[in-house]
């Protein structure tokens, strides 16, 4: 290849396409690729997430199920359903009651009927989970296979079976996966540079400003241990009807033993003890000067689950005037009439399948049902009322339109953020774009191992690839291309890269420990920035935002507490170094 093809991504990826592809029937490739793509999913096990495979390898066993969840899914002391059962398989780790609910499901595909137990634990035994917590490895397992050098060997192996999969030359491949390495090689060969004088910065300005490097370890353990007080395990119906404990929670546990004292079992969970994630888009109008805000779509979101549910907010016009089709087809002046022509807007969720519209609405303080016309509005003046020497109610103004997010959940203070997406003011510049735009929204409850990531993407690109080559056989008089529900793929990738930090700190120091007991929050976001009449240009912009970073580090002494308040303050600056070069 070229000097200035190797120099540029873009150039590059295009050229190699066209190496490894010349004169092949991109249909016949596709048909090639998706077969060898589904046959990876199909194996066991591929998917880290998945109960039932987990179950079937357990051997419909649940002495088994007993012994992996003691001895292979950690306790880590956090409160509530943070994770669920899936989260915690995927994760291998979790609180009590994540773990409870992690060995009810596998028990259940085995058609084994259980039921969940509250209790509380003592003092002697709560010291004996948080020890074997702190013990732990410092680099957690999900984790680990994004610390140590590229192997060669491996490159080779695998750029040899997938050559023999997808009917590509070897050369070619192996030369693809070369290209990603030396391009991962060179990201973070600029990132730990810019990261590393970040932190030399934010450090020397704490010192200078007297701020003391270290947290206040005490309060921090007595607030795990007031955590793992709060005790939940599972008692199971036997053949003959009894109940019977099933307490994997510690190491020397046995079925039939309980650890957990004043048991109750409970009907359900009850609904505070859940991790959730509320999501409105918020109207601003103003009349007479008093502000109102109205609620466009308000959606919450529980953390247990997210992973598998990907979460997706647009804003898109009510009626654009053509189809997709003929819109891509037209020049840039043409694609500029259109979009100003545009009068009306709709929010729209979408999590996994499930579509919520919310209220429609215009910028100039109007907001609409979309099945319907304008809202109706009923004011104290009228014909008859001016007769009488009253006034009309004035006409309300549009002032913004804005994102609420709140974070809420167990042992925690509410977190809230506020997005603002258009303002009034924001009408008035020449090269205003309508607020027309996609989020992809990763609630993370915890550590992605690489393998998930990958199991999702795979799955993602197959059902989007599925879905074009329908689509390249249709009628497109009317159509439009809808892609199946998107799972975040970039913001996992941004996920995996903020993990490589935090897994690259935790190996240099052995004494703290990282810990996830809130859900983290990462938008990806591509929105319309501005029109350009006279080049008849519409340009867009990409962004990720780091809404909130749920990491917390935790010292195994009070010798290791400026360096649990360093690791802090590194993973801070690696997260800013991050989302500014991701993109």
């Amino acid at each position: 290849m070229s000097t200035s093809a190797a120099s540029n991504p873009n150039i590059w990826i295009e050229q190699w396409r066209k190496d490894a592809f010349a004169g092949k029937d991109p249909r016949n490739l596709w048909e090639q690729y998706s077969k060898a793509a589904q046959a990876e999913l199909d194996k066991p096990g591929v998917d880290p997430s998945d109960i039932k495979a987990k179950a079937n390898a357990l051997g419909a066993d649940p002495q088994a199920v007993f012994e992996f969840m003691r001895d292979q899914i950690a306790l880590e002391p956090y409160v509530g359903v943070l994770r669920g059962a899936r989260g915690t398989l995927a994760a291998g780790a979790g609180n009590a009651l994540d773990r409870a609910l992690l060995a009810q499901e596998l028990l259940r595909a085995y058609g084994i009927e259980s039921r969940l137990v509250a209790g509380k634990l003592s003092d002697a035994q709560v010291d004996v989970l948080l020890g074997r917590f702190l013990d732990s490895s410092p680099v957690p397992k999900v984790l680990a296979d994004l610390v140590g050098a590229p192997d060669d060997a491996a490159l080779t192996a695998e750029a040899t079976d997938l050559s023999a999969k997808l009917g590509v030359a070897a050369r070619n491949v192996q030369e693809l996966l070369q290209h990603a390495r030396a391009q991962g090689q060179e990201f973070w060969s600029k990132t730990d540079a810019q990261r590393a004088a970040q932190f030399d910065f934010l450090s020397g300005y704490l010192r200078q400003g007297g701020v003391k490097t270290a947290i206040d370890g005490p309060a921090l353990i007595t607030k795990l241990k007031d955590r793992l007080h709060e005790h939940y395990w599972l008692q199971v119906k036997e053949p003959n009807g009894e109940w019977s404990e099933f307490d994997p929670t510690f190491a020397d546990a046995k079925r039939g033993g309980a650890d957990g004292s004043t048991p109750a079992a409970l009907a359900e969970i009850p609904k505070d003890k859940y991790h959730k994630l509320e999501f409105s888009p918020v109207y601003q109008t103003l009349t007479d000067g008093a502000p109102k805000d109205e609620v466009l779509i308000a959606g919450t979101f529980a953390s247990a689950g997210a992973l598998f549910e990907p979460l997706e907010f647009r804003i898109q016009p009510t009626d654009l005037g053509v189809d997709a089709h003929a819109l891509a087809a037209m020049s840039g002046k043409q694609k500029i009439d259109v979009l100003r022509r545009i009068k009306r807007f709709q929010g729209i969720l979408r999590t996994g399948s499930k579509v919520t519209g919310g209220r429609a609405f215009d910028l100039e303080g109007n907001t609409y049902d979309p099945s319907a016309g304008p809202s109706l509005k009923i004011t104290g003046g009228g014909a008859f009322v001016n007769a009488l020497g009253g006034n009309e109610e004035s006409t309300p103004q549009f002032v913004e339109l804005r994102v609420a997010m709140r974070l809420t959940g167990p042992d925690r203070e509410p977190m809230s953020q506020i997005r603002t997406l258009v303002r009034a003011e924001d009408l008035k510049t020449p090269s205003f774009a309508p607020p027309i735009l996609e989020w992809q929204i990763l609630l993370q409850p915890q550590w992605v191992s690489a393998e998930f990531v990958g199991h999702r993407a795979l799955n993602q690109v197959i059902a989007t690839g599925n879905a074009l080559m329908k689509e390249s056989g249709a009628d497109h008089s009317s159509a439009v291309f809808e892609p199946p529900p998107a799972v975040p793929l970039l913001v996992l990738q941004m996920a995996l890269l903020r993990q490589s930090a935090a897994a690259a700190i935790l190996a240099k120091q052995d004494g703290i420990r990282a810990l996830v007991d809130e859900p983290m929050l990462t938008i990806s976001g591509h929105a319309l920035s501005g029109i350009q009449d006279q080049e008849g240009r519409i340009t867009a912009a990409r962004n990720i935002d780091i809404v909130e970073n749920g990491v917390r580090y935790v010292a195994k002494s009070d010798t290791s507490q400026p360096a649990a308040f360093n690791a802090a303050l590194r993973q801070g600056a690696a997260d800013g170094t991050i989302e500014d070069r991701f993109l």
